[in-house]
Order: C-alpha cells, then structure tokens, then sequence
C-alpha cells in the first residue's frame, strides 16, 4: 500500500504532462543501449530520477516477495 502512494507520488505528474510509455520507461529504469559496428553493449543508466527508480525497484522487489509466480 505504501509502496503504491510512493509509485503514484513520483509517476502521477509525469502522466500529466503527457509522457508516452517509452518515455516514461526511459526516465526510471530502462538500459541503455549502445551499438556501434562489432561492440554492442548494455548499460545501467546512471541519468534518471532517482526517486522513480527507486519506487519502481522497490515495487518489483515486493511483488517477488508476495507472488509466487515472480519469485
């Protein structure tokens, strides 16, 4: 429950200002991804808010807690 007001607190303005879903997957926690002739590489990305990534990580965490399907 708390953890559902933390994950509406930080993404709720973001949906108002009209961000799609690959834009709002691009603020928290998605890899970045680099290309370039032989090398391709995936990375952490160390350019997002801080606070969305943290409720998102803590949501994921306590939903393998709770499903045993996500364990």
């Amino acid at each position: 429950m708390v953890n559902l007001a933390q994950i509406i607190g930080e993404i709720g303005p973001m949906l108002e200002c009209g961000l799609t879903a690959d834009e709002l997957a691009e603020v928290g926690m998605a890899p970045v991804t680099r290309a370039s002739g032989k090398v391709h590489t995936v990375g952490f990305r160390h350019s997002a808010d801080r606070a969305v990534r943290k409720a998102m990580t803590h949501f994921a965490d306590n939903s393998r807690h709770a499903n045993p399907w996500a364990e």
